[in-house]
């Protein structure tokens, strides 16, 4: 049976990681593409416990790494990395080209990791394209109030806390086969909701001074993380059809 109950440790840890992603990633993100992590604040990550998330639920785990997210959806990749000069690491800029092992983590986990950055990154894009569709006005009231775009708001917060919801129940099960169908979830999720968020802001969204294009670009690159959706789609597929081995024909 899965409880969705967190004791008062695991309470302080999900607030910990909310206060750091607002005080020290978020205020600083632009910057921290551009120019990578400062050391200091690696050291302060993993001092917080957030390298460190073995003893807590992987319910918890989730919230943590949605909350990171949310604020700066590269960092709880890159902090954990050593950093490497070159090019950004699958795109997102402030990985500094970092490689990340990750040894500890099954193929499932990695997924469970995978879509908790990629739901973080679209639930701060919906927050903002709502929060710009709510004082944007056009013909004498604010866009949000448009069925078109209203609509369409109601849709992108239905995907994220569905894909939430899935995820969370697949991770509590441990069920390989429901843990790849829950990350192609929050990777399609994510793939509207931000693509939603830049053209709610028309040609805005496109323009650094609003971070939803950054969030578009960091969900596709977080979802091709570890075989992306080709691999989660071949977990799934195998466990839905349950065929024998290929037959090899020899050449």
């Amino acid at each position: 049976m899965i409880h969705f109950h967190r004791d008062e440790d695991e309470e302080l840890l999900v607030e910990a990681a909310a206060r750091f992603a607002a005080e020290r990633l978020a205020p600083d993100e632009r910057t921290h593409e551009k120019l990578g992590y400062p050391q200091s604040l690696r050291t302060e990550y993993a001092e917080l416990g957030f390298t460190e998330l073995d003893e807590v639920s992987v319910q918890v785990c989730i919230r943590v790494w949605m909350a990171l997210a949310e604020a700066d959806p590269t960092a709880p990749l890159a902090l954990i990395a050593q950093p490497q000069h070159g090019d950004g690491s699958l795109g997102m800029r402030a990985g500094g080209g970092a490689r990340v092992p990750i040894p500890d983590l099954s193929e499932s986990q990695r997924r469970v990791f995978a879509a908790s950055l990629i739901l973080g990154a679209a639930r701060h894009a919906y927050a903002y394209a709502r929060n710009y569709a709510s004082e944007r006005i056009v013909f004498g009231r604010p866009i949000a109030h448009h069925q078109g775009i209203a609509f369409q708001l109601v849709d992108c917060a239905v995907a994220i806390e569905a894909a939430e919801c899935l995820l969370i129940q697949a991770a509590g099960e441990g069920s390989p086969v429901a843990i790849a169908n829950a990350y192609l979830l929050a990777v399609e999720a994510g793939d509207m909701v931000t693509d939603r968020a830049v053209q709610f802001l028309g040609g805005h969204g496109y323009l650094f001074d609003h971070p939803v294009e950054k969030r578009m670009r960091d969900v596709r690159a977080l979802a091709l993380l570890w075989g992306g959706t080709t691999a989660a789609r071949e977990v799934v597929s195998d466990g839905l059809l349950d065929l024998p081995p290929a037959i090899e024909v020899p050449a």
